[in-house]
Order: structure tokens, then C-alpha cells, then sequence
């Protein structure tokens, strides 16, 4: 039971700290550039993949096809149309994760003058991504592809409630209860503001942490968890949606009835996108303003007692 209202009290911190976030990009209205640059690199490598999937297969992707077939579309058999789709799903998603990163850190870099009280630096920081591009491509793949295999590989010592050090841990200096999470949580603003090789962004990342909050991070809580909850309760309510269209279709034979449930699941979809580009900035300007108390630099919207509450469980 006490665990559970740690749980809660850590949603209520995380949620507060977001609201806080978002209330600070709504203020300084320049910055809102970033979440919009974000989504539209998203909209603009669907429609691409779209494109590529309806003139190979002859049907869409993320809106509803029409029934109507030329020769050369007919010649395709239906599996095979659909046999790409989950792998350009795939590809989106992991698209839009490089994206996401090309925005925050540009977002970052933009961030400490504003907090400082300065006019943020647009072009200075999309210039200074450009210049980070194979920095923070590799960086977005190694911590989303490590982050899975991690897991895989984590381990509990059977002699001691602590995990044992696995690999991952050895290899980027974590120790106690340091997940992959937590030790790459300033990876973003490290990025924007120190000149690091991959490897070294990440290992400074976790040292920070380490050195700032200490290693025990049991009841630590991501972060991104008010975006999960978001998108995950959007994704439901589309997968509800769709589902009563195809049981009306079974009943009264409609397909039109499809393509309403498939622009409306669509429009969520959007919705969530959305959601997600502004709720990720959200979480950069936190971060950005951690990353400055971490290196002895308190600025930005956030006061120590409240970075280190939504981080670190403090004991009282």
C-alpha cells in the first residue's frame, strides 16, 4: 500500500513537472517552433513512406484505400501489399524517435540562453543539430537498441536483494540500481552543450546523475510516463473505435462505415502524434533545466527541491 502511494505521489510530480514544462513553452512562444519542426518531419516521412507503399502495393498505409483497382494494382496479390506495412510502421516509429531527438537537442541548445533571460537562438540551434547529425543519429540508436538489450541481459544477484552489475552496467560506469533510464536521462542536453564522443555522452550522463542524486533509483519513475499514458489512452480509445466500425460493417454490410472509423482512428492517431511532439519537449526543458543544476548551474523554471522530487525519491 505504500508503495502504491509512492507510485502516485511520483505520478503527481511527474505530471506537475510536465504542466510546468508546457506552461514554460506556451510563455516563451518561440520555442514552440520546436515541437512543430518535430511533427512535421513525422507527417513529412509518412506521407513519404505512404507514397512509396500505395505505388508499390497499391494501397495505403495510414488512410483508407479506395476500392477501385487499376490493371497493374490488381496484378499485386493482397498479402503481398500488406506483407510491408508492419516493417514501414517499424520504420516510422523509429523515424520519428531520431526526430524526436533532432528537435530536443536543438530545443536544449535553444533553452539555456532563455533561462538566462536571453532571446532564443532558432537558427543557431538547427544549425548546431546539423552539425551534431551523426552524433545524434548513433545516439538515438544506441540508447533505443541497448535499452532493449539491457533488459534482456539484467540480472538479480541470488545472493543480495541489489542487482549485479551486468555488461551494459560495467561498460558505462553504473552501479546499484541504475537503469538505462535513468543513466541516460541528460544524454539530450549533454549533447546540446559538451562535445563528447557516443560513448562518453552517455558514460557523463550517468555520472552526473550518480554524482548529483546518488545510485538508488528503486522507486524511480520515467519521466516520460505522463506521454505513455497519453498516447496509450489515445491508442485504446482508436483501437474501441475501429472495433465497433468493423462490428456495425458485419451488421449492415457498409464499408463506408470502415472509412468513417478509419479517418477518425487516423485523426487520433494525428491527435496523438501531436500530443507526444509537445509532451517530449515538455520533458526537454525539464531535463535541460536538470542538466544545468546537475553541473553546479541552477537555472530555468524549475527549483532544486522540485528537479530532485521528479528524479530522485527524497527520504524525509
Amino acid at each position: 500500500m505504500e508503495e502504491q502511494s509512492s507510485f502516485i505521489k511520483r505520478i503527481k510530480q511527474i505530471f506537475y513537472a510536465s504542466t510546468k514544462s508546457l506552461q514554460y513553452l506556451l510563455t516563451h512562444k518561440k520555442l514552440l517552433f520546436f515541437p512543430v519542426f518535430t511533427f512535421s518531419l513525422i507527417i513529412l516521412f509518412a506521407s513519404c513512406i505512404d507514397t512509396v507503399n500505395y505505388k508499390t502495393f497499391g494501397s495505403h498505409i495510414f488512410l483508407p484505400t479506395k476500392k477501385t483497382e487499376s490493371q497493374s494494382e490488381k496484378s499485386i496479390p493482397h498479402k503481398a501489399r500488406r506483407r510491408g506495412i508492419p516493417f514501414e510502421i517499424l520504420l516510422l516509429m523509429l523515424i520519428s524517435i531520431i526526430a524526436s531527438y533532432f528537435s530536443n537537442v536543438a530545443l536544449s541548445f535553444a533553452l539555456t540562453p532563455v533561462f538566462k533571460g536571453e532571446k532564443a537562438r532558432i537558427m543557431q540551434s538547427i544549425l548546431y543539430i546539423l552539425l551534431q547529425t551523426f552524433t545524434i543519429v548513433c545516439t538515438a540508436f544506441l540508447i533505443l537498441f541497448v535499452g532493449i538489450f539491457s533488459k534482456i541481459f539484467s540480472r538479480k544477484d541470488e545472493a543480495e536483494d541489489a542487482p549485479k552489475r551486468n555488461w551494459f552496467q560495467k561498460k558505462f560506469n553504473m552501479s546499484g540500481d541504475f537503469g538505462w533510464s535513468i543513466a541516460t536521462f541528460l544524454v539530450v542536453p549533454i549533447i546540446a552543450h559538451e562535445k563528447h564522443t557516443i560513448i562518453n555522452n552517455i558514460k557523463r550522463s550517468s555520472e552526473l546523475i550518480e554524482a548529483t542524486f546518488g545510485h538508488n533509483f528503486k522507486n524511480y519513475v520515467s519521466v516520460n510516463v505522463v506521454t505513455d499514458l497519453c498516447i496509450a489512452g489515445l491508442a485504446i480509445i482508436a483501437a474501441l473505435i475501429f472495433g465497433i466500425a468493423l462490428i456495425i460493417n458485419q451488421i449492415f454490410h457498409n464499408p463506408i462505415i470502415i472509412d468513417i472509423g478509419g479517418y477518425i482512428v487516423i485523426s487520433i492517431i494525428v491527435l496523438s502524434c501531436i500530443i507526444g511532439c509537445f509532451l517530449s519537449s515538455a520533458t526537454t526543458v525539464f531535463k535541460t533545466a536538470a542538466y544545468h543544476y546537475a553541473t553546479g548551474n541552477l537555472i530555468g523554471p524549475f527549483s532544486e527541491h522540485e528537479i530532485r522530487e521528479v528524479i530522485v525519491e527524497e527520504k524525509k
